[in-house]
C-alpha cells in the first residue's frame, strides 16, 4: 500500500488543525453539496479566474527580484477575495522594481507593505535550523528545559517575512493539551535561527479512533484493457470535457494517459488500497513523453513495468530520469540532499505516451480536462486536488510554503472555510494533480500548480470519513484538511536551468 506520504524529512502525525466540510460539485461543474465531480463551485471559480492576473503580477515580480535573491524582498501573497496582490519588502523599492509595480498597477491592485525581514533571510534561518538538527532527522527531539522534548513537524518563512513558523509536537506521553505552552519553544528556537519564531503546536488526539483504511476487498468493476490501448464501452457522451479513450476512466486509463488516474507495479493487486495516482503529462526536449506522479510511490522500484488500475499496460519507471540531477537523492547517507544540493522535491517519473489532461470528478469518473499550462504556486491561491482514490477536491487555499526553497519546498494548502470534517484531500492522494482553473468556465482548461507529496493532520479524528471514498459502503477512506505539494511550474525550470551540466534533458507540461 502507497499512501499519501506523510513525513518526507519530518515526522508527521495527525494533529489538531482540523477544517470544515467542502463543498464541491457535480462531474459537469454545477455546485452540489457533496461534491461528486469537477471543479469548484461558483464562488471558488471566480475566485481562481480572479487570482489569475495576481499570480501573472506576482511572477513578473518574483522574477525581477531574482526569486527572493535580490536584497530586500520579502515574497508576495496574493488575495483574489479583494482582487489584490502584497509584495512585501525589507527597506525601500529598488528603482527598477518600484517601476515594475507602477506599471502593473494600470491593471492590478498592488499593496507594497514594509517586511521586518526578508525571504533570503527567512530561508537562511531555516536553514540554520535543520542544520542544528532540531528538525528530528538525526536525534529526533529537541530538548528544552522545563518543556521535555518535541519534535518539529516542519518549519518554513511566513509568507508576510515577520518570521519564520514551526509546527512542533511533544513526543508521546509528555504533558497534556491543555499544558502546552510554545512561547518558550518560541525563545529557545529565536536563539538558533536569529528571527522571530512563530510555534504553532500540535498534539495527537489520544482518544482518536485508528485510521479508517480500506481493506482488500472485491475490487471495482474495471475492463482489463491488457495493452493499454483501449478500454471500456464508452458510457460517456458531451461535447466537451472528453475522456482520454473509448470508456476510459480513472481506473482504467487508456492512451494518451491523462492525470489523475490510478497506477500501480506490475504484479500488485488491483485492491482499493493499492498504488497512488498519476499527476501531468509532461515531455522533453526530444519530445519524449512521461506522467509525473510523486518521488516516493517509485521510490524502491528503481525500474519496471507500472500498469493501469485495469491492468492495461501504462509505462515504465526509470532509474536515472530527465529530472534524476536535480530530483533523485545523492549516493550518500544523507538522502534529503540531491546532486544540485537542497531538499529532494518530491516528484518522479513514469516513461508513457501522455496526454496533456487530467481526470476532474469521482473516483470512477470518465471526465477530464485539458491543461494549458504550469505556473507558479502563491500564498493566497485556490486550487484543487484530484485523487484517484476519492474525487476532485477544491476550496483549498494555500497558506505558506514549508522549506527553505520554492524550488524544493511544498506549499500548504489548507480546506476552507476551516472547521471540523473540511477536506482538502485523501490520505491516499500521493502523486495526485494539484490545479486552478483556466478561467469561469468549468467546462474550460486546468492550470498545473503542483504535485501531491503528502497530507496533513487527519480531518476524521472523530472517525468521521471523507464523503464519496473508494470503496462505497462500510469500509471508507480517511481525509485530511491539510495537502502539501510541490511547486510543478518551479521543479520545470529547474530542470531547464540545470540543462545540460545537472540535467540531461529538460521537461516541459504537454501542449
Amino acid at each position: 500500500m502507497r499512501r499519501a506520504c506523510r513525513s518526507a524529512f519530518w515526522p508527521i502525525v495527525a494533529g489538531l488543525f482540523l477544517i470544515a466540510p467542502l463543498a464541491g460539485c457535480t462531474a459537469s461543474g454545477h455546485p452540489a453539496a457533496e461534491a461528486e465531480g469537477g471543479s469548484a463551485d461558483r464562488r471558488i471559480r471566480d475566485l481562481m479566474v480572479a487570482q489569475a492576473p495576481l499570480d501573472e503580477a506576482a511572477d513578473q515580480i518574483r522574477d525581477l527580484a531574482d526569486w527572493g535573491r535580490k536584497d530586500g524582498y520579502g515574497g508576495v501573497v496574493v488575495s483574489p477575495e479583494e482582487r489584490r496582490l502584497r509584495l512585501y519588502w525589507k527597506g525601500d523599492l529598488p528603482d527598477d522594481v518600484a517601476g515594475l509595480v507602477d506599471r502593473l498597477r494600470k491593471s492590478v491592485d498592488i499593496d507594497v507593505r514594509k517586511s521586518a525581514h526578508s525571504q533570503a533571510e527567512l530561508f537562511a534561518a531555516v536553514q540554520r535550523l535543520e542544520d542544528a538538527h532540531l528538525n528530528g532527522r538525526s536525534s529526533g527531539e529537541v530538548s528544552v528545559a522545563d518543556l521535555g522534548s518535541y519534535r518539529i513537524v516542519e518549519l518554513g518563512p511566513s509568507p508576510d517575512a515577520s518570521s519564520i513558523w514551526v509546527s512542533a509536537e511533544p513526543f508521546s506521553g509528555l504533558q497534556p493539551p491543555g499544558r502546552l505552552d510554545p512561547a518558550p519553544l518560541a525563545a529557545s528556537l529565536r536563539e538558533v535561527a536569529a528571527v522571530p519564531v512563530k510555534v504553532r503546536m500540535r498534539v495527537a488526539n489520544p482518544d482518536a479512533p485508528a485510521l479508517q483504511v480500506a481493506r482488500p476487498g472485491a475490487a471495482p468493476s474495471v475492463a482489463r484493457a491488457g495493452t493499454g490501448d483501449t478500454c471500456a464501452t464508452p458510457t460517456w457522451s458531451g461535447p466537451d470535457p472528453a475522456p482520454t479513450g473509448p470508456g476510459c476512466t480513472r481506473l482504467n486509463d487508456g492512451k494518451p494517459f491523462s492525470g489523475g488516474a490510478r497506477w500501480i507495479h506490475q504484479g500488485d493487486e488491483p485492491i482499493h488500497d493499492q498504488g497512488c495516482t498519476t499527476a501531468f503529462g509532461v515531455h522533453d526536449q526530444n519530445n519524449a513523453t512521461y506522467l509525473l506522479t510523486a518521488h516516493h510511490c517509485v521510490a524502491g522500484a528503481e525500474t519496471g513495468p507500472v500498469t493501469t488500475f485495469g491492468r492495461g499496460d501504462l509505462g515504465t519507471i526509470e532509474a536515472d530520469t530527465p529530472l534524476a540531477a536535480l530530483l533523485s537523492p545523492k549516493q550518500s547517507d544523507d538522502p534529503t540532499q540531491t546532486k544540485a544540493g537542497g531538499n529532494l522535491p518530491d516528484l518522479g517519473l513514469i516513461a508513457a505516451p501522455s496526454g496533456n489532461r487530467i481526470y476532474d470528478g469521482g473516483y470512477d469518473t470518465g471526465t477530464t480536462k485539458q491543461v494549458s499550462k504550469a505556473d507558479h504556486t502563491n500564498p493566497g491561491d485556490y486550487v484543487c486536488v484530484s485523487s484517484s482514490f476519492s474525487k476532485t477536491f477544491c476550496n483549498i487555499r494555500v497558506d505558506r510554503l514549508a522549506g527553505h526553497s520554492p524550488t524544493t519546498g511544498f506549499y500548504v494548502g489548507q480546506c476552507q472555510p476551516g472547521g471540523k470534517g473540511c477536506v482538502a484531500a485523501d490520505v491516499h492522494a500521493s502523486g495526485s494533480p494539484v490545479f486552478s482553473l483556466d478561467g469561469g468556465d468549468p467546462a474550460h482548461k486546468v492550470i498545473a500548480k503542483g504535485v501531491v507529496h503528502r497530507v496533513g493532520s487527519d480531518a476524521a479524528l472523530d472517525g468521521s470519513s471523507c464523503p464519496s471514498s473508494v470503496p462505497k459502503g462500510d469500509n471508507t477512506e480517511n481525509c485530511a484538511e491539510e495537502v502539501h505539494f510541490s511547486d510543478l511550474a518551479a521543479a520545470l525550470e529547474a530542470t531547464r536551468t540545470g540543462y545540460p551540466d545537472f540535467t540531461d534533458r529538460y521537461l516541459a507540461i504537454n501542449d
